[in-house]
């Protein structure tokens, strides 16, 4: 699989292997850098995993580690992650009004008992799904489709923004130009890379834009 989106997960204590299974499947849809299966959470292989994820568990990089905590100080050493905790706390805001910045590593929590204290103190910032009718929270799986799609929209559209950036610099300097190529080419995009090198060798040749 190429090109990961840039972020990641953390699944914390969750007990439901269906409910891990469909993590995968989302994870796979997103195309998500790495899931982490913190605690208790059930890695593969597990029949009950293979059942809702349906090949995702061999697609999606996953890790398991003793507790979300080691996931986090991992993350912010090696990917300067911002940590964002799902769940509704007293300053949690909606997910839809939050604005993420990427790389961005979301966090998940029990069924029950959600995501634990320990964590969301460690998390920079923690968001919630508004909840209208007598319940107070969704099912974990349904949660995370819910907030995981939320972060690819606001990620692609990153994106485009800095793929128009680039763009507004064709008709720039060769030097510019050859920078503009290597940001391309790290960004994954192949057709700006060729739109760059076409008028990269026009500008050395003298041909007409």
């Amino acid at each position: 699989m190429v090109n990961h989106s840039s972020f990641y997960v953390i699944l914390e204590n969750v007990r439901s292997l269906y409910n891990v299974g469909a993590a995968f499947r989302t994870s796979d849809g997103c195309n998500i850098s790495k899931l982490y299966l913190a605690g208790f959470t059930g890695c593969p292989p597990r029949q009950e995993i293979s059942k809702t994820a349906l090949g995702a568990e061999d697609q999606v990089p996953w890790e398991h580690v003793d507790d979300a905590l080691q996931a986090i100080e991992k993350l912010r050493q090696e990917n300067t992650c911002q940590i964002v905790g799902v769940e509704k706390t007293p300053k949690s805001v909606s997910y839809t009004d939050f604005r993420f910045s990427f790389p961005t590593c979301l966090v998940f929590g029990n069924e029950i008992m959600g995501v634990s204290q320990a964590t969301l103190a460690a998390c920079d910032e923690v968001v919630h799904i508004p909840m209208l009718g007598s319940k107070e929270s969704l099912n974990v799986a349904t949660a995370y489709g819910v907030v995981l799609y939320e972060l690819l929209r606001q990620y692609q559209n990153a994106k485009r923004k800095i793929n128009f950036a680039f763009y507004t610099k064709l008709k720039e300097s060769p030097l510019t130009l050859r920078m503009s190529v290597r940001e391309a080419r790290d960004q994954g995009d192949r057709f700006f890379v060729w739109v760059f090198c076409l008028r990269l060798s026009q500008s050395f040749f003298r041909m007409p834009s």
